[in-house]
């Protein structure tokens, strides 16, 4: 598949990029029309934007991409239920929130 969305769209999992993908699964393979789902402020102007996602279709790419947007739904599912957010995940993995737990466990006082 030398389709190349990723030099039309910089984040694919943004609004243009998921448009796009989902577009392509639900069979939408024309240029053209791929190119009215951008968004406004997309920088690439309809020329640039139509000849990228041109080419070549291959049956068992697209189903690797299918795999792939239901992992992301999925993924991305869980993170919005279970009611955490990354940076609170992130966060609790600081090395200064470590030391200190771990100091707490050593019975040293932390720095």
């Amino acid at each position: 598949m030398n389709v190349q969305v990723h030099r039309a769209v910089s984040d694919l999992t943004g609004e243009t990029g998921m448009r796009i993908v989902r577009a392509t699964m639900a069979s939408e393979r024309d240029p053209r029309k791929l190119v009215a789902l951008r968004h406004m402020r997309c920088h690439k102007s309809e020329a640039e934007f139509v000849a990228y996602p041109t080419g070549t279709w291959w049956d068992e790419h697209l189903f690797n991409l299918q795999a792939a947007l239901r992992l992301y739904d999925t993924k991305r599912a869980s993170r919005t239920t279970s009611g955490s957010c990354w940076r609170s995940a992130a966060k609790s993995r600081c090395r200064r929130t470590r030391s200190r737990r771990r100091s707490r466990r050593c019975g040293r006082r932390g720095s």
